[in-house]
């Protein structure tokens, strides 16, 4: 690859580790600002830029998302292991300049964990930082850019003191936005049917090359009145090759309904029989061609399998969408969204009622019609691929595999009802229907837990990834797990209640009264069951040094389980509430106490 050179600034490497494309949005929109500098520019994922090419580079920008807990996402693994290969010296990267900027969730236990740790490795071996470490978090009102923002900006702020422009010369270059991809048009080619991406090629099976398994059953298990739709579906993967664990992971690329399609469609004047071709357009841009395409494909597949025109857009849609206004109104109202300065106005308008770029565009009838085609690949997204506990296991239902999906549906000030795009797409899933998807290892282990008593604390959909297990232990004949549930209703959302019992029956489950939150007046949540059964907790966790494992929603509920299991340790023991810290902390070392959470 040629490397672009300029003799007024130095090259400045944009490397990005994304798990779900944000990490990678936010490494372009540096780079868009960087060109405007004049800097020269390349972009990699990490996992495409070499240790050995990392020691021969002057300046790198690092944008790093954590994932799970406190895990480095999937295009960065590749070079996070190379980074910490011990047969490196520490004066390995003394000629490199970086900076770092991490994308995390505070909800989180493991916050930007994946960012710190860079930041320190590449410390350790002799890197100069030459801006301070970001840490932009999902929770703040604005999201990512709450943070990001003003950290880009004094980031080229250090950059510009450093490496300032020879005198007379201006540094804003007029280079305007240029798209990831050119899109050719095509005459009529017989290409695949809109309701198919990509054809696997054969085993192994992953994100660039999913399974299509075939779906068995897609059952609703809540009550026709409770107001959460939770579905359980089953799907047939005989003939993937997978092989998984209880606490392994399913991952499935999400389509877009044929309504929401043939809406948007007709909303941007496009025709969706048009049959394209897509190419890299920039060749110091290392993007790879959308795994979920067929190359040629119509304009209605990659609307299809592709854009996520419902997702909230992030700030960089504004202002790639700004460039091409032309009313002044809207020009203006764009501008002023994509601005530091319209910081509020963007939160009331877009943020706060999660208002979609279908929607956003509906409100911009000019502007929409003047986007070029291509372009229409870096303003919507590509639709990122979703992960969900395994529910089966895998000696009792082998070829079957079983995942539990709450549906996503709630109210803004907006009329309509914010939908998840991926959950609302496997409740439309009907048996016959094939899932593009694929397994991957879990946050959760449980290797360790066939020898040792099992405490399991899992609320709602939570319990999915302990279904798995403990069907695995009544295969295995063992006994001495230990189950909390909670949910909000005994006769609308107690998930796999004869299961349960069964189990019981046989000796393999210990089932401890359900925490029904809403059937009395006082509210009782998983940890208060914990408090009940204190000196079992105990015994199993701390006397006969067993595992706690915990799944559910990160908001509150993991902070309260800890804290109630600290109380538990003190209660039964001399320690203070500091000893059951390090206690804990200790386990969570040692694998003795794990956890799954998400948002």
């Amino acid at each position: 690859m040629t490397m672009k050179t300029s003799c007024l600034r130095p090259l400045l490497t944009i490397l990005h580790g994304s798990q779900t494309g944000t990490a990678t949005d936010v490494a372009k929109r540096i780079r868009r600002q960087a060109k405007s500098r004049r800097f020269p520019t390349e972009l990699y994922a990490m996992n495409d830029f070499t240790t050995e090419r990392l020691m021969t580079t002057n300046l790198i920008i690092f944008v790093a998302s954590t994932t799970g807990q406190g895990e480095e996402p999937d295009n960065m693994k590749v070079f996070w292991r190379s980074l910490l290969r011990r047969r490196l010296p520490p004066n390995s990267l003394t000629n490199l300049e970086f900076a770092v900027l991490g994308l995390g969730d505070s909800s989180y236990q493991y916050f930007n964990f994946t960012s710190k740790r860079l930041h320190k490795r590449l410390l350790r071996l002799g890197a100069v930082a030459l801006y301070q470490l970001g840490l932009a978090d999902d929770q703040h009102e604005l999201g990512f850019d709450g943070i990001a923002e003003p950290w880009i900006k004094g980031l080229f702020e250090a950059l510009n003191e450093k490496f300032p422009l020879p005198a007379g010369v201006d540094e804003a270059a007029p280079v305007g936005p240029e798209p990831s991809f050119n899109v050719c048009l095509k005459d009529a080619l017989e290409v695949p049917n809109v309701e198919c991406s990509r054809l696997p090629v054969g085993p192994p099976y992953d994100a660039e090359n999913p399974f299509h398994a075939s779906v068995i059953a897609n059952d609703r298990v809540t009550a026709a009145e409770h107001f959460q739709d939770v579905r359980l579906i089953k799907m047939d993967i005989a003939g993937s090759g997978f092989v998984y664990q209880p606490g392994d992971v399913m991952v499935v690329y999400p389509k877009n309904s044929l309504d929401q399609v043939e809406e948007l469609l007709t909303l941007l004047h496009l025709e969706g029989n048009q049959v394209i071709t897509l190419s890299l357009h920039d060749e110091d841009a290392a993007l790879p061609l959308p795994c979920r395409l067929s190359n040629p494909c119509t304009i209605r597949q990659a609307a299809t399998n592709l854009w996520d025109f419902q997702c909230v857009p992030r700030r960089s849609f504004f202002e790639l969408l700004h460039h091409f206004a032309v009313n002044e109104r809207e020009k203006e109202r764009l501008k002023e969204f994509a601005s530091p300065e319209g910081t509020d106005e963007l939160y009331g308008y877009c943020y706060r009622p999660r208002r979609t770029a279908f929607e956003i565009l509906q409100d911009f009838s000019d502007t929409r019609t003047r986007v070029p085609l291509e372009y229409w690949f870096d303003l919507f997204p590509p639709m990122q691929p979703r992960s969900f506990s395994i529910a089966s296991s895998p000696l009792r239902h082998q070829t079957v595999l079983h995942i539990l999906v709450a549906v996503v549906q709630y109210k803004t000030k907006l009329q309509k009802p914010r939908m998840g795009l991926c959950s609302n797409y496997l409740k439309r899933v009907q048996a016959g229907d094939s899932l593009d998807m694929w397994i991957k290892t879990g946050t959760m282990s449980f290797r360790a837990a066939s020898e040792r008593p099992v405490v399991m604390v899992g609320p709602g959909t939570g319990v999915a990834p302990f279904r798995s297990f403990i069907h695995d232990q009544a295969v295995r004949s063992h006994s001495g797990s230990i189950l909390f549930f909670g949910c909000r209703n005994e006769d609308h959302d107690y998930y796999f209640r004869e299961e349960w019992k069964e189990l019981q029956e046989d000796g393999i489950l210990v089932m401890m009264p359900p925490a029904f939150s809403r059937d009395q007046i006082e509210k009782v949540y998983v940890q208060d069951r914990m408090k009940a059964a204190s000196q079992l907790v105990f015994e199993a966790v701390y006397e006969q040094e067993g595992l706690f494992y915990l799944a559910g929603n990160a908001k509150q509920m993991p902070a309260d389980v800890t804290f109630a299991l600290k109380r538990v340790l003190c209660e039964n023991s001399k320690m203070s509430m500091d000893d059951a810290d390090a206690y804990i902390q200790q386990m969570q070392k040692d694998g003795r106490y794990q956890t799954e959470t998400w948002s």
